[in-house]
């Protein structure tokens, strides 16, 4: 019989001073450093997403977020199904056509990862098998998407990411999704050009152990997959190729991979791989 309870979640490791030190978790730091980016055109494009039906709701439900008229958690049909799809994007690189066109669809895949993931935020912990725990669940995919999109972007988006995705490690605790969190929080932080070599490996330790109390949380229904086995929706081969492109792009940002960070690196990317 499928158990319907909500999830009785254990109290989550406290993320690491040596995390901190680069950014404060903030609920909006990502977005109002999107808003002055991105442009009406651009949100235009995103609400016209499912064959330009309901664009103006689309649009209007996607202003509403952006200028805090509207309750996060209160994330209907408009603008949610544009915002699903946009997350699903894939941008071209940078060599195959203009340079704004690139970084144009990687700022709209990267709001609407955000507005999604706030949403996602203001989330109660969910009863199995609910509405809520599909949205939950879901949220992974835009953690993933988002910090690919940072990533891709010049620097000035990381630390402001990385302050989101503290608050969201913070204030989600499902745990089919706050591991996720804690892996792209190790990305992002991986990714700045200040990053010590040190961090990487401690921050690496407190992924795995915050995956550990998660994978304990759930229990019973998970491959022994290393956290993509904590979520149905990501445990399977193309997701896994999103968390490793994610993972190789992310510490090898600026430079050549020194031997500790290439050390992390190969032990994530295997970890990864065993599905």
């Amino acid at each position: 019989m499928v158990n319907l309870m909500a999830y009785s979640v254990q109290k989550s490791d406290p993320i690491p001073n040596d995390l901190l030190a680069f950014a404060d978790p903030s609920e909006t730091s990502l977005l109002e450093h999107l808003k002055a980016r991105v442009s009406r055109l651009m949100l235009e494009e995103i609400s016209q997403n499912d064959y330009c039906e309901e664009a103006a709701d689309h649009l209007a439900g996607i202003e509403r977020q952006m200028n805090g008229s509207a309750e996060p958690a209160l994330l209907n049909w408009c603008p949610r199904e544009v915002l699903e799809l946009e997350r699903w994007q894939e941008p071209s690189t940078a060599g195959e056509g203009k340079i704004e066109s690139f970084e144009c669809e990687h700022l709209k895949r990267l709001l609407a990862c955000t507005i999604l993931l706030r949403s996602a935020g203001y989330q109660s912990l969910p009863a199995r098998l609910s509405a809520g725990d599909f949205f939950l669940e879901t949220s992974a995919a835009s953690l993933v998407q988002l910090t690919r999109s940072v990533v891709a972007l010049e620097s000035s988006f990381e630390r402001p990411a990385l302050a989101f995705v503290l608050w969201l490690y913070e204030r989600q605790s499902y745990p089919r999704l706050q591991p996720f969190a804690a892996f792209c929080a190790l990305l992002l932080m991986a990714a700045m050009p200040e990053r010590r070599e040190a961090d990487v490996a401690k921050i690496y330790n407190w992924v795995d152990a915050v995956e550990a109390v998660c994978r304990a949380d759930i229990g019973l229904g998970i491959s022994d997959h290393w956290l993509l086995g904590l979520n149905g929706y990501e445990d399977d081969r193309k997701p896994r190729k999103r968390w490793q492109d994610a993972a190789q792009r992310a510490f090898g940002r600026h430079q050549q991979i020194s031997p500790g960070r290439s050390a992390v690196l190969n032990s994530i990317l295997q970890r990864l791989d065993q599905l």
